[in-house]
């Protein structure tokens, strides 16, 4: 993370309609304040934008992490901004590069918008990973034809599934994210 200052910080915080941070009265204060400010002979190094990422890749990767937190701590692969934003509370980064970090990872289909409400906006991690047909013929070798159907929500033999975890802990798999591609 950097603080952007000067000119650089009044470019993005015009176009992203964001208020800046006054370094010298310690306060918010608009683009147009900035720039009379600025007119009337203060310097520009004295309007900075907190906490932004060193580039694009940075804030997503940052928000990808929140993601993949809430999915292993809390078993959900759908998140409001809140949520993502109280993911991100320990790690600073401006809230308005991490919308805007959500919005490239939808563009990029790494992330769905799932709906938008007065209230919030919430996304979901995408389950892109398929198996392959040849890894679904090697669980018919192992396990019985009622078990390889991977039903998740219904009952295994015990000692189907006591194979079927001896051979992924075992195993040796790739795996590709992709639509098109399968492990």
């Amino acid at each position: 993370m950097r603080t952007l200052k000067g000119y650089e910080a009044i470019e993005i915080a015009e176009e992203y309609d964001l208020p800046l941070f006054d370094l010298d009265y310690r306060g918010e204060v608009t683009v147009e304040e900035t720039k009379q400010f600025i007119a009337s002979h203060r310097s520009p190094q004295s309007f900075a934008l907190p906490n932004w990422p060193e580039s694009d890749v940075e804030g997503e990767h940052l928000v990808m992490q929140a993601f993949y937190h809430l999915l292993l701590e809390k078993r959900h692969a759908e998140a409001k901004l809140d949520d993502v934003l109280a993911t991100l509370e320990k790690t600073p980064i401006h809230p308005a590069a991490v919308e805007l970090a959500l919005e490239r990872l939808v563009e990029q289909n790494r992330l769905n918008l799932l709906s938008v409400t007065k209230e919030s906006i919430t996304y979901q991690i995408p389950r892109t990973i398929y198996f392959k047909e040849e890894f679904l013929v090697q669980l018919d070798d192992l396990i019985c034809e009622d078990c390889a159907k991977l039903d998740l929500d219904g009952p295994f033999h015990q000692a189907c599934l006591d194979t079927l975890t001896k051979f992924l802990g075992e195993g040796s798999f790739t795996l590709k994210q992709s639509c098109n591609e399968a492990i």
